[in-house]
């Protein structure tokens, strides 16, 4: 007698590790009579991922992953749970991404994946579809948290095997980092390397998709929140080309972003405006006499018109010095030369800043110290000046000597300090905790960033070569909530 079949369809097979894997499950009742499925609150299906080896290596469906995301946390009940029909010959399609029910990402390898849906007291299986997942070959990763969209965003290159250049974008479903997928954006064009890039954070509230942008041997690529026709590359004539963080995506859809570069009378700056239409760059403007390595934007809207302000420090001297300068979106500096903000004689470990900050907000710095013995000193920094005054807090001194540091420009957890130490990432607080480890251990660790929320939520988020991006959060974060 004939029986209901589940087949799978997958857009991509050849994948990296932790990428979208968003696929129609297709359900079709070759019985004679009608089955019920349940939809809702989820649809039961549940996907397996077997290794060369034979062995179920992974077992995931919807459900898991809404308990996954909620433990601990007290919840009403489920509603009682809705069903669809499928009569005689008819097909159900179910789109789903097992992807983001794994959390943490495919261990690169080889796999095939099976479906299993319950239908009263049978289980159908679906044929197994084969895929490839290799490890993410991460040489630019930028991140920042959408405090409107409440997501963090992460930018990242790809260069896959046979040398070509792709732009990922993971954007999490909600505040915490297991809670996404990394989608593919474009392939660079004719195999050019990517240099800086970034996406725009959410200005205002009720906005839905956003730019992502990067920079391509001179050129400005953009990828946009429409689905039609996008921008054309913009040429930029810029030395050293980078791109401040993050960029900005404005009420009326629009992108704004600060591109910074090198000429013969210093360090200079761009903004550029992109639409669905085209983009359009700024005469360039005065920034500073040299070129930093890194450049954070912060958005103002408190004044006569909206401006951008830049920070940076400038570590070229016995003494480290903070500084901000504001443009409009025409590219004119508000104040005839950068403002200092903090200088200190000790070596710059982090710089973060809020990109949505209020007019009174805050940069943070960690500086190491001057004496062995002595943990980092973290500093916040007044971006409005007089009569706010610079806040320091000693930082407690590490266990063993730090690889690599990270801080948040968003005021949780007690002003938190990651570490890369041997072998962990550890965790510490200037004002509620000791160090302690944050992961088992792990491989490599590059790009570590420390990823907040204003939502309080926090964790680690790193790149290892040996698979790709990889990310934890703080079990202690409900907690301390």
């Amino acid at each position: 007698m004939p029986e209901p079949e589940l087949t799978l369809s997958l857009g991509r097979t050849d994948v990296i590790s932790g990428e979208s894997l968003a696929l129609e499950a297709v359900l079709t009742n070759r019985s004679r009579e009608a089955v019920q499925v349940q939809s809702s609150p989820y649809v039961p299906i549940t996907y397996e991922f077997q290794g060369e080896d034979g062995r179920l290596r992974y077992s995931t469906s919807g459900l898991a992953y809404r308990r996954a995301l909620t433990s601990g946390l007290r919840l009403p009940p489920d509603p009682e749970p809705g069903f669809v029909q499928v009569e005689p010959n008819q097909s159900r399609e179910f789109h789903q991404d097992p992807a983001l029910y794994l959390l943490e990402g495919l261990t690169p390898g080889r796999y095939l994946l099976r479906a299993k849906l319950p239908i009263g007291e049978r289980i159908i299986e679906s044929p197994p579809v084969p895929i490839r997942v290799s490890p993410a070959v991460i040489r630019r990763l930028a991140f920042s948290h959408c405090a409107r969209h409440g997501s963090m965003l992460t930018v990242f290159d790809h260069t896959d095997k046979g040398g070509e250049h792709w732009v990922f974008l993971r954007e999490t479903a909600g505040v915490q980092l297991p809670a996404g997928v990394a989608v593919r954006l474009r392939q660079s064009a004719e195999g050019r390397p990517i240099g800086d890039l970034t996406a725009g954070v959410h200005v205002g509230p009720g906005l839905i998709r956003r730019w992502t942008v990067w920079l391509e041997d001179g050129e400005l690529v953009f990828v946009g929140p429409g689905v039609g026709p996008q921008p054309g590359p913009l040429p930029l004539p810029l030395a050293e080309p980078r791109l401040a963080q993050p960029g900005f995506h404005l009420r009326d859809y629009s992108g704004v972003f600060a591109v910074l570069g090198n000429s013969k009378e210093g360090a200079i700056v761009q903004i550029v405006r992109a639409t669905l239409d085209g983009a359009t760059a700024s005469p360039p403007a005065a920034f500073f006499d040299a070129l930093p390595e890194r450049v954070l934007a912060r958005w103002e809207e408190a004044g006569a018109e909206p401006a951008i302000q830049l920070l940076w420090a400038d570590v070229s001297g016995p003494e480290v010095r903070v500084f901000a300068r504001s443009y409009n979106l025409a590219g004119k500096p508000l104040r005839a030369s950068p403002t200092e903000l903090y200088s200190r004689p000790a070596r710059l470990l982090a710089l973060e800043l809020d990109p949505l900050a209020e007019e009174s907000g805050w940069a943070h710095a960690l500086f190491e110290s001057l004496r062995r013995s002595e943990g980092p000193v973290y500093v916040r920094i007044p971006l409005s000046g007089a009569p706010a005054r610079p806040q320091e807090f000693r930082v407690p001194a590490p266990p063993k000597p730090v690889n690599a540091w990270a801080i948040s420009g968003l005021e949780t957890g007690g002003l938190l300090v990651l570490a890369h130490i041997e072998d962990r990432i550890w965790v510490t607080s200037v004002r509620r905790r000791d160090w302690e480890p944050l992961t088992e251990p792990v491989g490599a660790v590059q790009h570590l960033r420390l990823a907040a929320s204003t939502g309080r939520y926090w964790g680690a988020l790193w790149v290892d070569p040996a698979s790709g991006l990889r990310w934890v959060s703080d079990p202690r974060f409900r907690a301390d909530a």
